[in-house]
Order: C-alpha cells, then structure tokens, then sequence
C-alpha cells in the first residue's frame, strides 16, 4: 500500500503540481525525496518477503498516507481556485484580474504550503531510516521473530463427517472422470483440474476420490503430493521417493504413507493410522490430527541428495584451493569467519602455520595471481552446480518416467498455486492405454486450463446451497440436532449470508460458536466480526483468517490489491457491472501505465487484465457472463468482502457506513465513502477532503430525498447516486458545481440536465439510464474529457447549430454514446459523423422519426461503419421495433464492425451484415429471422458469437458452411424452443438453450459438436430435460459442463 501511495504522488499529483507551478524546485525536491523513499520501501519488502506486519510499519505507512493526501489536496485547491466556476461567461477583463489574482496566491499561499511539504518530505524519509535500522537491530536480537498471521492450513479443521456435507454430487462426477475408460488417440495424459476458491473443499474432494475402493482397485500406484510452496524439483522428488516407496513392497492398502507423502508432508488423506487417529487435511498439505495429541504443522523442509552434492563439491574445493596455497586460504578463511586481521596478524597465521618468510614473500608476489585462480576456480564449481542442479532434475525426471512407464497410476498433486508447475506432466510417460490420471487441485483457472489443455477436464467446485450450509453448520455446531430457535437466530444474524456457502467458514463459524450454551443473533455477529480480524483469531477462526489473508497477500501488485479493496464500496450480494467498475478504477487513477508496459498499453487494458487476474485467482465470481464469453457482472466470495471491508477500512481505502454503524473517528481523512442504507443526515460535516461518494440506500430509504449538500464536496471525483430514487433536478444543479468530477452517475427524479454542466470539463463517465431526462443540451456532447455516455435521449430542439462540426472531429473523444432517440428532433446522426473516436453507439428509433431524419441516419450509420476499418472493435446497436420504415434492408454499408445487434422485424437476413469485415459478433432480438435455415445464401467467415432471443424459436438450421468460426450460440425463447438443428460446429465451445418449457435436447445432436465444453439451460427447467442434458454431456467425449442461468 505504501508504494502505491507514492506511485500515485509521483505518476499524477506532482506532476500536475509542475505544471501549474512551471518547474518548481521545491516540488522536483519532494519529488526526488518520494523516489528515495520508494526505492527504500522496495527494498526493505523485497528482504522481508513482502510481507511485515509490524506495528511500527503500520505507524509509517499512516504517516505516509497522511502526506499523500495532504499533498494531494495542496494541488487539488490550487486548481480549484484556478477553475473557478463561471470563467466561461466572464469578460475579458474579469478573466485577466482573475488570472493576476491566482498568480499572487501561487507565488504566496501555493508557494508557502509546498515548502512545508518538502520539509515534511525530508522529515518522513529520516524517520523511515530510522525505523528500518530499528527494526533491523531488533530482529537481530529476537531470533525468535515477531508472531505472524495464522496462515491457511495453520489451525485443525473439524471433523470429516461435517466435512463430507453436500459433498456426494462432487464426488460422484470427479469419480466419473477418473475412472471413465479410454484415451486420447495420441496417447496424451488425462489431466483432471479441480478448482475453485480457497476452503470450498478441493482437497477434501480429490481425497475421496483418492481413497476409494473403486480408485484403490483400478490404479494399484496411487502417490499423492503437496505443490504449495515448493518448485518444481520438489515436488518430482516427493513423487519419485513415493513411486519408490511403492515399488519397494509397500501395501498401497495398508497404511497412509503407502499412497500419500512422507511423514510430515502428507497431504490429503483421512485414512486411519494405527491408533486410530483421523489426520484432517486442507489445501496447503498441513496435516492435523483431530485429538489434538499430535500435530504436524509448519513448513516441513526436506533435505535432498542434491543439497548434500552441493555441499561436498564446496568441501573438495576448499581443500583443493588449501593445498594449492596454504597461505592465501588461511587468510581467506579468517576474513570468512568475520575475523579482521592486520598485517601482523596474517604473519602470526602464517608462523603458526610453518610458512617461511621466503613462502611469504612468494605468495605476496604471486598473491594476484593466485586470487584471479581461485576466483575462476569457484566461478566454475559454482557453474558445475547449478549444472549438477539441472542434472538432477533431468535425472529424477528420467527416473520417474521408467518407474511408471505402463503402469497405471493415479497421482494427485494439491495447491498447485505456480505456472513453473503446469508442465510437470509432460515428464510422465506416454499412456499408451494404461488408463492413468492426474489429479490436480488450485485457485487459479489459467493453471487449471492449462493442465488440462491436452486431454483433460477442468471441474469447478461450486458453493454449498442454503440447505447444506445450514446442515453442514449444525452438523458441527450440535452435532444436527437444533431447535427452530436455534435456525431463527442464525438466519436474523445473515451468518450463512456472510459464509456465501464456503465449508471452511461455516465449519469455522460454527466450530467457533460450539461452546456457547445457546445460539444468539449477537453471538453470531461476533463470530462473523473475529473471523475476519487478526487480533479477535482463536485456534477455531484463525484458520480462516489465514486463508482469507493468504489469498489477499499472494496478488503479486499492490495496485490489485487495491483494485480488490475496491469491492467493498458496493453492499453484500450486489453483482458489481464490468464496465463501470473499470471507468470508477481509471477515475480514481487506481491503475497507471508502468515503464515496462508496452507503448500500445492504455489504463484501461491494465484495468481489464487487473479485474481478469482477481477472477481467474477465484478471488473474484463471475456471475454473468455475455455472448461473447466477457464477464458482465461480478462480486467477491461472503468471506473475502468481509476480510476486504475490514482491511479497506483499517487502512483508511475506504470508509463504509451500514445502517446504524457508528461514524468514524476521523473524518478529516475520508477519502471514499460507501453509504449502505445509511442516513446521511447522521454524517458529519467535516468531508472536506472527499473523493469518492457512493450511496446505496435501501427500501424507503431509497424514496427519500437526499440530505447530502454536494455542494460543500468540491474535491470530489468518484459520485455514484444511480440508487436513490429520490434525486431532484435542484440537486443536480449543485452537482455541477463539482469541477474535479471524472465520474458522474445518476438515478431519480431528475429530468433535465442543465446547461453549466458544461463546467464539468475533466467529466469522463456520465450515465443517466436510471433517471427522468429525455433530452440533454449539446454542452453535454462538448464536453471536452467526455469517453462514455450512457442513456436515452435527443437533443433539445435546435441544438445542433450551435454544435461546432471541426471542433468534436478535432477534439471530442467520446467512445461511447449509449445511446440516442431517433425522432422528430434532428441532431445525433449530423454530429455522430463528426465523432471519429465513437466504438460504441446504440440507436433506437421512434415510430415518429421522419423519413428526411432516417436517411440522415444511414447516412451516419454508413460513415461508422466504413471508418470501422480506420477505427476496429466498433460495435453498433440498432432498435427499430417502433419504426414502421424499413430503411436497413437497403442500407448499404461495405465496413468493418466487430460487433452488431438489431431488435424489429426482418423480413429476410440483411445483407449488408454479409459484407461487413471482421464482425465476430451478431444479435438478433424479435426479428423473425426464427425458423429455416438461418443466414440462407450467405457467409459469414469471421463470426465467432451469434445469440437469437425470440417468442418462439425453431425449427431452426445453423449450419457450419454458413458460420465456419462459430465458438458460442446463445437461443433465447421466451414461449418455446424446439427442433434446433446445429450440424458439425468444430469450434462450437459454448451452448446456451434458454427457454423455460425446453423439452429434452430440443433437436441438439450434441456429440456432433466435437469441442463443446460448456451448456446452460433455463434455470426452470424441469428435471426430466436436466436429466437428459445431463445424460448427454456424460456420453459426449468432452463431458461439457451442464449450468443453469
């Protein structure tokens, strides 16, 4: 955190302050001081591993968010003075006084803070010194070390039998897949992946499998191993210890490690021991044992052969180099035992060793020389090392192959967490029809994919449902038995809410709550409050916590940590949009362009591929997903909100008011705040500093008008008001006042958008779809920062003149207009033409729009869709539902789009969609275009995501000559869908048939569609058609994943 806090001071805020200044010295002395301080942080992270934890660091890092923001705000103020609102309706000569009054407050006021900074810089770069040589000395003292988090695994998990709850469904379709018969034609390995977030259970499902009796049966070699933290030589010599262990005559039946790892890094097995003992393991391989009498916890380090090599060949080079020159050795062995010596000193060695005074004068002659031999020397034994290194590796690889070259064998390898990890099965032999399997569980869906790319299946675990939640929480609570009482009190406390269906947590929980006499709403609250804080962690929580805190600490960059935090500005169970998140992040200026990147890199594409790394980490869900694959809305895991909340708010990231919470202690220092059915008449009036404002108001809250004057929060960027509904026009009239504002969203009563908006010149985001307005001054399509706009409207009667065509096609940058109202007002097709930067435009047109208006349009529409190939991943919507003129079956349009979507009737398939280049995406909504053979005629080469949502569908034809590139088909009936024909789809991988009265497959002959790897159905489906569906993927070589929407 403290390094993103000055990347931030040192990419954005300083450099404004430049420029308004014109190069000041004591600003470029801050910033040399700031880059001093990082490079110091950096290093100090990278010797304590990343992670510190101490309470003096904390103290520092406040300090250093504290002179962040209050240099921040020094630059902030002087430019809200230089942007006064009204400068564009004042005279000339009230502009020059203006301007002559901001330079005396530069030179004076302006001047006069950033010197108190630059003092405060110098001072805080002394302190972090100090603090380090501090810190330093004491862990020199205390070998001991300071207490760290628990970490995941740490602390005893209870018993297996509430472990096993809602687990049959799981465990009946992984035993599927391993114990299925047959092979790849090319004799690859199959790969089974299992993954999904931490404490779902992924160890506890590969161990069942593991252990049996039908996997014991089938593979007669069964090794299991630990991945978490270990390397790739490792992880093959804990395997090949246990292959030989195997075939030295060890029963696989007869004891735990006969088919799991060594004493002490066993992973995986609930087998019983010879006392009877059942070890408890999770996802970092830590074995536990549920009595408590013995516990084998820690990191467990193994001593390998190749350490004892390593370790002779140092010992024969000494003594090579000590027989070679006795003399130079003895002093070299003395300054390596830290010894200072002088002079004098090395004659006494010397004497004490019988070297004449003539030797002595020898090996001063030729002490250089002997020092360039010895230097190449250890130069070369160090290269035959790490040469013996890779040999060894080679060699265990070798090793192993022989070992299981035609044997069957089933291998897990738990908590593969690297990517140095995901070719490890390429050391195993060729299957040639052994039937062999590897199991491989993670929390990260790039490794899973990639393990199983070749012949394998990715299953992803799935959460438990309310039921099983509750069972499994009573299962270790009262052992199943609990009164209605009981079940009352813990859904008032949202426990089972707040666990979002994760077995480690509701095992935690409940395990947790197990001592008290009775179940309470309070004592449940507490339950939830300490799992998530490192100070409230017992034994029964802090296992938890770990995971919790591990999964957070393993992002590789603190700005996606912050980008996590960000999540908890929204209120539990809301499914957060893509987009908007995105724009919010690079409003904020959480993401920035590094040296590294490439040139081509913009923030937004490291905004995406931040938001794709916390997904594909499973730190982040997807919940809903677009026609082309893309995710739509999203939200984090019960848990990790509550762990982010914790640790955004304890941070000062954010500040997050629910219901009756208690107002903060510091409100000078709020930067973020997330109001959650919260009243703000209760908030105090000390927001000077504000940045961000969200409010999320709840139920009635959401009708009442709001109390917050806007107008008093002039620094702020961040205003997201979409969900109050009680949102007037005299409240937007405040707003824009705010000058700073890059993202502006807004709901409510609201129906005219006022011309001074036109003083929000650094807006980037405005969004108007949840309020009243209908149409909007040109001032808002002028504006100058202006990327994205979101609504439904015109623009007022006449505007359009006083549009400047040269200015918006030298100057606009608008991206996205989504969208505007083609009617009886003219205006949006003339300028749209002019929009060179437009990717995105969605049009509906009005059954009163005049033919002169239409012909404007496809006008404009043509010239969008020819610059397309100037311009790519331009996408257009169109809605002529209400428009009786069919103006697009003769529109002519040679172009490229990438993505196209029409809704109204269609009396034949367009065919200008045929000549578009590139289009890879393709919605049609109520076209009639339902029946026959779809696309009859025609080609579309390039098109890789088609989606029809109509009444009634079928019987219908796609067929693979039409669409050679189709990856996913989405079929949307809202009354019916019957007799759909797909043909051989080579590249068909996803399938959706939404139709609530589906019937069985609808016509599907799914095992013609060879790469099919996912279905989603109707989440109303009755269970006969799920069945079927089900029945289908099991008989389909791929065995798709059968989900419902």
């Amino acid at each position: 955190m403290d390094a993103a806090i000055i990347g931030a001071l040192l990419k954005t805020t300083l450099p404004k302050a430049l420029s308004v200044l014109g190069g000041s010295r004591d600003v470029r002395s801050i910033q040399c001081e700031l880059r001093y301080i990082e490079a110091t942080i950096q290093d100090h992270r990278k010797k304590c591993g990343g992670k510190d934890t101490s309470h003096l660091r904390a103290a520092w890092i406040r300090d250093l968010t504290l002179f962040a923001f209050d240099i921040e705000d020094c630059v902030d103020r002087f430019l809200r003075q230089e942007m006064s609102p009204g400068d564009g309706e004042a005279g000339f000569l009230r502009r020059s006084a203006r301007a002559a009054k901001s330079t005396v407050y530069t030179r004076t006021v302006f001047s006069f803070k950033i010197r108190k900074l630059k003092t405060r810089s110098e001072e805080i770069h002394r302190r972090l010194k100090r603090y380090i040589e501090e810190e330093t000395a004491q862990a020199a003292v205390a070998p001991g070390g300071a207490a760290s988090i628990p970490t995941a695994g740490a602390h005893p998990r209870s018993g297996a039998p509430a472990a096993a709850v809602g687990m049959d469904e799981p465990l009946g379709q992984l035993l599927e897949l391993v114990l299925e018969p047959g092979t790849s034609p090319d004799g690859k390995l199959r790969v089974i992946s299992v993954v999904g977030f931490h404490g779902l259970g992924k160890t506890l499902l590969a161990h069942q499998v593991f252990d049996h009796g039908d996997v014991r049966r089938r593979f007669p070699l069964r090794v299991w191993v630990c991945a978490a933290g270990k390397g790739k030589p490792e992880v093959l010599k804990e395997m090949l210890d246990q292959v030989l262990q195997n075939g030295a005559g060890t029963s696989t039946d007869s004891a735990p490690q006969a088919d799991s790892a060594p004493a002490g890094t066993r992973s995986g097995t609930t087998t019983s021991n010879a006392n009877g003992v059942v070890p408890q393991v999770e996802e970092n391989g830590v074995e536990q044992v549920e009595n408590g009498e013995s516990t084998s916890a820690g990191v467990h380090v193994v001593t390998t052969w190749r350490h004892c090599l390593q370790a002779v060949w140092w010992t024969l080079a000494t003594i090579l180099l000590y027989v070679l020159s006795p003399a130079f050795t003895v002093a070299n062995m003395v300054r390596a035992s830290s010894i200072q010596v002088d002079s004098a000193d090395l004659r006494r060695a010397t004497a004490n060793a019988s070297i004449s005074t003539s030797t002595m004068a020898l090996v001063d002659e030729n002490k250089s020389v002997q020092m360039k031999m010895q230097v190449d020397r250890g130069k070369a034994i160090q290269e035959d090392t790490h040469k013996d290194d890779a040999d060894d590796t080679t060699l265990i690889e070798q090793r192993l192959g022989s070992y299981l070259k035609n044997k069957r064998y089933l291998i897990v390898i738990d908590g593969m967490q690297t990517e140095e990890l995901c070719n490890i099965t390429s050391v195993f032999p060729v299957d040639n029809g052994v039937n062999s399997r590897v199991i491989v569980t993670t929390t990260i869906k790039k490794i899973a994919r990639r393990c199983s790319s070749a012949n394998g299946r990715v299953y992803k675990m799935k959460t438990l449902d309310d039921n099983d939640s509750r069972k499994l929480f009573f299962e270790v609570f009262s052992k199943g038995k609990y009164s209605v009482a009981d079940a009352t009190e813990l859904k008032a406390s949202a426990l089972l809410e707040k666990c979002g269906g994760l077995p480690l947590a509701l095992e935690s929980k409940a395990k947790f709550l197990k001592s008290e006499e009775d179940l309470t709403k309070s004592k449940c609250e507490d339950a939830c409050r300490k799992l998530c804080a490192p100070e409230g962690c017992d034994d029964t929580l802090g296992r938890m916590h770990g995971v919790l805190a591990s999964s957070y600490e393993s992002l590789c960059s603190l700005v996606l940590q912050q980008c996590l935090l960000y999540f908890c500005m929204f209120p539990r169970g809301h499914r957060v949009r893509r987009n908007p998140l995105i724009r919010r992040w690079l409003a904020e200026g959480l993401v920035h362009v590094q040296p590294g990147d490439a040139v081509s890199t913009t923030p937004q594409d490291i905004a995406i591929e931040n938001l794709e790394t916390l997904i594909d980490r499973s730190i982040i869900q997807s919940m809903e997903v677009s026609t082309c694959g893309n995710v739509k809305r999203c939200q984090p895991p019960g848990m990790m909100l509550e762990y982010i909340v914790r640790k955004s708010m304890s941070q000062n990231f954010i500040t997050l008011l629910c219901g009756e919470s208690e107002t903060a202690e510091e409100w000078d220092y709020v930067r973020r705040l997330s109001l959650h059915d919260y009243c703000a008449a209760k908030l105090p009036k000390g927001l000077s500093r504000l940045r961000t404002l969200a409010v999320f108001p709840a139920g009635d809250a959401a009708k009442n008008e709001p109390t917050l004057d806007f107008a008093k929060y002039d620094l702020l960027r961040v205003l997201d008001l979409e969900e109050c509904d009680g949102l007037t026009d005299g409240h937007l009239q405040n707003i824009c006042s705010l000058v700073f504002l890059k993202y502006l969203s807004l709901g409510g009563l609201i129906s005219e958008v006022p011309k001074k908006i036109a003083r929000l010149q650094w807006l980037e985001t405005l969004d108007l779809r949840r309020t009243k307005i209908e149409k909007v001054p040109v001032e808002v399509i002028q504006l100058p920062q202006l990327k994205h706009l979101h609504g439904k409207f015109q623009l007022i009667e006449g505007d359009c003149v006083k549009a400047n065509p040269e200015h918006l096609s030298k100057r606009s940058t608008l991206e996205t207009l989504s969208g505007f109202v083609m009617g009886e007002s003219e205006g949006f097709p003339q300028l749209m033409s002019h929009m060179k930067r437009l990717r995105k435009v969605k049009i509906w047109c009005k059954s009163t729009a005049k033919r002169r208006n239409l012909n404007q349009l496809e006008e404009a529409i043509k010239v969008f869709i020819r610059d397309g190939n100037e311009w790519p991943h331009r996408s257009l919507s169109i809605d002529f539902q209400e428009c009786s003129d069919p103006f697009l079956s003769s529109l002519k349009a040679p172009g490229s789009l990438a993505s196209l979507k029409l809704r109204g009737n269609l009396s034949r398939f367009p065919q200008f969609i045929t000549k578009l280049n590139r289009l890879e995406e393709l919605c049609l909504s109520s076209t009639s275009l339902s029946r026959g053979v779809l696309l009859s005629g025609g080609r579309l080469d390039t098109l890789k995501y088609l989606k029809l949502i109509e009444d009634n569908i079928g019987p219908l034809e796609i067929r693979h000559e039409h669409f050679p590139s189709l990856r996913r088909i989405c079929l949307v009936g809202a009354q019916s869908l019957h007799d759909v024909a797909t043909g051989t789809l080579p590249h068909l991988t996803s399938l959706h048939m939404i139709c609530e009265s589906l019937d069985g497959l609808a016509g599907i002959e799914i095992r013609r569609l060879e790469g099919l790897k996912e279905v989603r159905l109707h989440s109303a489906v009755d269970q006969g058609t799920k069945d079927a569906w089900k029945e289908a993927a099991r008989g389909h070589p791929k065995r798709p994943d059968v989900l419902l929407q």
